[in-house]
């Protein structure tokens, strides 16, 4: 599991629209039946996130990125809709992240795909 950065702020997660991956894979046998591989033992979800970060914490997350891409690491978020505290969550990065720059500070947006 990847160190997450320690100057990286918390996630800021949306509570709506969170979908659930399914842990399982249908293999191809050529013919005859296919059932479903399960791979994975917990449910994973899917949810949008963003950043509001300093031009430091954006290299740290570029670098990290760079050597971490689709690694699982422990993460500070907080969920916007359930409430305002910070937990700690085992997830990682699945989507494109889309930047803009908002009052010197940039916002990063991506899906995070949270084991809980």
């Amino acid at each position: 599991m990847a160190t997450w950065p320690a100057s990286m702020p918390a996630a800021l997660v949306r509570g709506y629209g969170p979908r659930v991956a399914l842990p399982a894979a249908r293999p191809d046998y050529a013919r005859g039946y296919t059932g479903q591989v399960r791979t994975a033992q917990r449910l994973t979800v899917v949810q949008p996130a963003s950043w509001r970060l300093t031009p430091e914490q954006m290299r740290d997350l570029t670098l990290y990125l760079r050597d971490h891409a689709d690694a699982w690491a422990e993460m500070p978020v907080r969920m916007v809709d359930e409430s305002d505290a910070v937990t700690t969550e085992k997830g990682r990065i699945t989507g494109p992240i889309s930047l803009a720059i908002q009052s010197s500070l940039w916002v990063a947006s991506t899906e995070l795909e949270l084991a809980r």
